[in-house]
C-alpha cells in the first residue's frame, strides 16, 4: 500500500502525496488490529470527511474572528465534544477519524495559515489514503477467503 501511494505521489508530483503516504501507514497501524479492518478504515475515511467539512468552518470562519486562548477553547469545545460523542461502539472508526484528523486539519498553530487550496489538498490526501487502505484490507480478506479450505470439500 505504501509503495503504491508513494509511486503515485512521485509520478504525479502531488504536493500532498507525502501526507497520503504517511496517513496510509497510520491507518494501517490503527485499523489492522481491529476485528474488521476494512470497516474500520472506511469509517475512518467517513470521519475524516466530516472533520474536513467541520475543519473548514473552524479554520476559515471561526479562527479569523477569535482572539485569545479562552475564545479559542470556547470555539473548539463543541467540535471536540462532537468527536468524543462519535466514538461509540459500532462506529468507532468514524470517531477516531474525526478526532485525529480534525485536530490535524483545524489544529490551531502559532501562526494560522489561511490556505484553502492546501487545506483541501491535504483533506483529499487523507480521505483518499484511507479509502485505498480500506480497499487493500478488503482485497486481503477476499484472498484469505479464497485460500481457506471450504467446509464442503
Amino acid at each position: 500500500m505504501i509503495l503504491i501511494l508513494s509511486g503515485f505521489w512521485i509520478m504525479s508530483a502531488w504536493p500532498s502525496g507525502g501526507t497520503a503516504v504517511l496517513d496510509a501507514a497510520a491507518v494501517i497501524a490503527l485499523a489492522s488490529p481491529s476485528l474488521r479492518p476494512t470497516q474500520m478504515a472506511f469509517q475512518m475515511a467517513a470521519g475524516t470527511a466530516l472533520a474536513t467539512v467541520v475543519g473548514m468552518i473552524v479554520v476559515f470562519a471561526l479562527y479569523p474572528r477569535i482572539d485569545g486562548f479562552v475564545l479559542l477553547s470556547a470555539a473548539l469545545l463543541p467540535f471536540l465534544i462532537l468527536g468524543a460523542i462519535s466514538t461509540r461502539p459500532g462506529m468507532m472508526g468514524v470517531g477516531v477519524g474525526y478526532c485525529i484528523f480534525f485536530c490535524f486539519l483545524a489544529g490551531p498553530d502559532n501562526v494560522i495559515q489561511y490556505d484553502p487550496s492546501g487545506f483541501i489538498n491535504d483533506a483529499i490526501a487523507l480521505v483518499l489514503s484511507m479509502l485505498v487502505c480500506s480497499m487493500a484490507f478488503g482485497a486481503a480478506a477476499y484472498q484469505r477467503a479464497l485460500a481457506a479450505p471450504s467446509a464442503d470439500a
